[in-house]
């Protein structure tokens, strides 16, 4: 007698597949699993419409390396992606994809997130592989599912002669989470849920075109996750580094309508590496070997998957923090993880994994023990070993992951269990760090960033995005150690490079940043952020020429690049060429409207044309983006001193040298506007008025705190503010000892602001600490 499989195969023609992973989905956050809460319409309808598998497993809480199991039937340490950073998957290992091309199908892939974009190897065998993160411009690591559905909607619509393999990857239930509306107002206070009715929203979509286009019936559809997302159990806040069942029970409903049952049940154990050779055996074609079995069969007759062990390991906290790795083995109702404190749960009495059994049930812990020997991954395993994609650390801090300093972690052996909290803490505190630094709000993502620092884990992404914030604070020699430490992390980083080389060049170490560049396009030779660099260094050395060669390549590489463009401009201008000058930086304008650099680029075209009233209002238009920007500042107090505006300029190169202090020309220019006729007298200018928020003050800046405490004591012996001014403070302003003028207060740095406010007249501040030094302020009446 045929089976129910070998009939389902004599009668089915090639059908198409439709496979719908939904990032970080939990199982008991579905509808069709039993919550009531949930809106998960387009999956419950699967589930009633075809084969929903109870007890479906992952192998590794992380985004990629699940990915890679499910779509090769490896387990990770055969196919070599063990974290979300590691590289693409083995070469030559078959694919769902591969396969299914050989076998005659058109196959698309349109993705979410950075983590399974092409760098992960899982592009191969797709004909489409829609991933617009790998090369993007913007830096962007992630998309909402209705731009991913709507580009699969675009190629499911095409003309198709041949059966289709489409896969498409909805990243929305990562955290942070933030679903749009209504999703965000019906789900208030329950945003995970959120992010999970929306994802499931556009798989409706997507069951929608299948009606309606009439190939439903001829589609194996099939949902699951990579997994799930532990939402505070066990401590764990979000998934990756603990391996309990809160983040490997994942969905999986495969519906076919006329070829496999519907609104079944199966129960019994369904590994993600059993899904590719269970595609296989419902398509009926030729098994190839995995690491799983198929249950194509089980699944067509609706019986019960036989038991099975199941491998699961975390790598996270090793890779990291220098922890101990995780690994776990799951079978018959058992669930036994190793570690230095190792676990032992009875998962069918005990499904939360809160009771360790393992003292009292010694035999079957040391059963599961050897069996989990049999696998591979644990210590001494070459896999173990595989490097990490160096660029995908940028990527993945971009999405708030954390990771560990690379060759600076030091091997402790720690219990993941013991750490988990401290990576907790770190974790929220990058998520809102990076939300504050997404929303430019750099004033206060900074302290948090530095708090973090501090902290015991070192992560790249925390010294990555500290260093970026000092260098857009204007702080280049504070940002340089933090981004020194980021490239010690990851030395093939090019994107680290680029952000080290511009602290370097914009604190004056021009050698420094040319070696950071060439060290960079030594790797990476067509990056074009690093061709900027090199165009910026060579305007430096006054070669427009090899600047200019240098910027066309990398506009030729990057049209979109505003950045580029705006350099491109400057070569222009230096060799001349103003008109071509300021059509590029209207260019780089046009591509970013909200970035202040392209109106600098335009304002110092317009310039060099003599048209310095227009060039005046173009650096204006840069301060209203960014009102501390110190080129902006700079040349726009250059243009009022050309001008005769000699108190105008003070103004502007006052508030230069409190944002940026030491800027190069800056001391110098303010000379030349103190020697200026009329540029003491504040009615010349009509600038500042003494008025709220305004204060006639008085500074010392120092180089040192010790400086600036001896000037403390020598004030309260009796030494006058500005005789100290004179002969100490390394300010422009000594000469006139240390006299501001009238100032608006809010012209001032946050540190000095905060200390001017608060002083009565008469008053001097204690020791403030800014940018590049110490200060005091003394606030006159």
């Amino acid at each position: 007698m045929l089976s129910a499989l070998a009939l389902l195969a004599a009668t089915a023609g090639p059908a198409n597949v439709l496979l719908v992973t939904i990032d970080t989905l939990r199982a008991d956050h579905v509808g069709a699993y039993g919550d009531a809460k949930a809106d998960t319409t387009g999956f419950d309808r699967l589930a009633r419409e075809g084969v929903l598998v109870e007890d479906a497993v992952s192998h590794v809480p992380e985004t990629r390396p699940s990915h890679a199991s499910i779509l090769t039937g490896r387990y990770p340490y055969e196919h070599g992606i063990r974290d979300n950073a590691a590289g693409p998957i083995a070469p030559g290992m078959p694919t769902l994809a591969t396969l299914l091309k050989a076998a005659g199908y058109d196959t698309a892939a349109f993705i979410g997130a950075y983590p399974v974009s092409r760098s992960s190897g899982l592009d191969r065998g797709f004909d489409v592989y829609d991933d617009p993160f790998e090369k993007a411009v913007d830096g962007r690591t992630e998309r909402r599912a209705q731009e991913v559905v709507d580009r699969a909607l675009g190629w499911l619509g095409r003309p198709h002669a041949r059966p289709f393999l489409t896969w498409v990857h909805l990243f929305d239930p990562h955290a942070p989470y933030t679903p749009p509306q209504p999703f965000a107002s019906r789900f208030a206070g329950r945003l995970y849920d959120g992010e999970v009715a929306y994802a499931d929203s556009q798989l409706r979509r997507l069951l929608g075109w299948l009606d309606g286009s009439g190939q439903r019936a001829n589609t194996l559809v099939v949902v699951t996750s990579d997994h799930g997302e532990s939402l505070g159990e066990h401590g764990e806040e979000e998934h990756g580094l603990l391996v309990y069942d809160a983040t490997l029970h994942v969905p999986l409903v495969l519906s076919w309508p006329g070829h496999l049952p519907a609104a079944v049940r199966v129960r019994g154990q369904f590994r993600s590496v059993d899904l590719l050779p269970t595609l296989l055996g419902l398509l009926g074609l030729p098994a190839v070997e995995t690491s799983g079995a198929s249950r194509a069969d089980v699944l067509a007759r609706g019986g019960r998957i036989p038991d099975n062990e199941s491998y699961a390991e975390s790598l996270y906290g090793a890779i990291h923090f220098g922890w101990a790795r995780l690994r776990a083995l799951r079978s018959q109702g058992w669930k036994y993880i190793e570690a230095p404190r190792p676990e032992l749960y009875h998962l069918g009495e005990d499904p939360g994994e809160l009771r360790n059994v393992l003292s009292s049930r010694e035999a079957v812990a040391s059963g599961m023990r050897q069996s989990l020997g049999r696998f591979g991954g644990g210590v001494g395993d070459k896999a173990a070993a595989a490097p990490i994609d160096q660029g995908a650390l940028e990527r993945l801090a971009a999405l708030g992951y954390v990771g560990g300093v690379g060759s600076a972690v030091t091997v402790t052996g720690k219990d993941p269990k013991d750490g988990v909290r401290e990576v907790e803490r770190e974790r929220q505190g990058m998520r809102e760090a990076l939300r504050l630094f997404k929303q430019n709000d750099i004033d206060r993502a900074l302290p948090l960033l530095e708090e973090l620092a501090r902290g015991k884990t070192g992560s790249f992404n925390v010294e990555f995005y500290l260093g970026r914030a000092l260098l857009a604070k204007a702080r280049p020699r504070e940002a340089i150690p933090h981004l020194r430490r980021a490239m010690d992390a990851a030395p093939q980083a090019t994107t680290t490079a680029v952000y080290l080389a511009q602290a370097q060049l914009a604190a004056g170490l021009d050698q420094d940043a040319a070696a950071t560049v060439a060290r960079g396009l030594e790797r990476s030779p067509d990056n074009p952020d690093l061709l900027e660099m090199k165009g910026r260094l060579l305007l430096r050395q006054d070669d427009a020429a090899g600047a200019r060669a240098a910027l066309e390549k990398a506009v030729g590489l990057a049209p979109r690049n505003a950045r580029v463009r705006a350099g491109l401009s400057d070569a222009f201008r230096q060799l001349g060429d103003f008109t071509r000058a300021e059509s590029e930086a209207r260019e780089a304008e046009r591509l970013d409207p909200d970035s202040p650099a392209p109106r600098v680029a335009r304002g110092l075209a317009l310039a060099a044309s003599d048209r310095e009233a227009e060039a005046a209002e173009a650096f204006r238009s840069a301060l209203k983006l960014a009102p501390e920007n110190p080129e902006a500042l700079y040349y726009l107090a250059a243009v009022e001193l050309n001008a005769g505006h000699g108190a105008e300029a003070r103004r502007l190169l006052h508030k230069l040298l409190a944002v940026s202090p030491g800027y190069p020309g800056a001391d110098e220019a303010l000379r030349l506007a103190e020697a200026q006729p009329g540029s003491r007298d504040p009615a010349a200018a009509q600038t500042v008025t003494a008025g709220e928020g305004t204060a006639h003050l008085r500074l010392i800046r120092v180089a040192s705190r010790p400086q600036a405490e001896e000037v403390l004591r020598q004030l309260a012996g009796g030494v006058r503010f500005e005789d100290l001014a004179r002969s100490v403070s390394v300010d422009a302003s000594a000469p006139q000892g240390g006299d501001l003028g009238v100032v608006l207060l809010s012209d001032l740095a946050p540190p000095l602001r905060a200390a001017a406010e608060a002083l009565p007249p008469d008053g001097v501040s204690g020791v403030i600490e800014i940018p590049g030094g110490y200060a005091l302020l003394r606030r006159e009446r």
